[in-house]
């Protein structure tokens, strides 16, 4: 299914670019292409920080 991705015959899915880039450890912005930057740029009201208890 990949080689249709690379090939331009389809396009992923967003919940499938995702996941990719969540595998891969970059942004979704490198995967696609548009920075030169792998760099995840979280903030610190994102749902997603180091502390597993937001309760804290």
């Amino acid at each position: 299914m990949i080689v249709r991705y690379e090939s331009g015959e389809r396009c992923p899915p967003l919940d499938i670019l995702l996941k990719l880039a969540d595998f891969f450890g970059v942004s979704l912005d490198y995967l696609v292409g548009r920075t030169d930057r792998p760099e995840i740029n979280r903030s610190a009201d994102s749902p997603e920080t180091d502390d597993p208890d937001p309760r804290r």
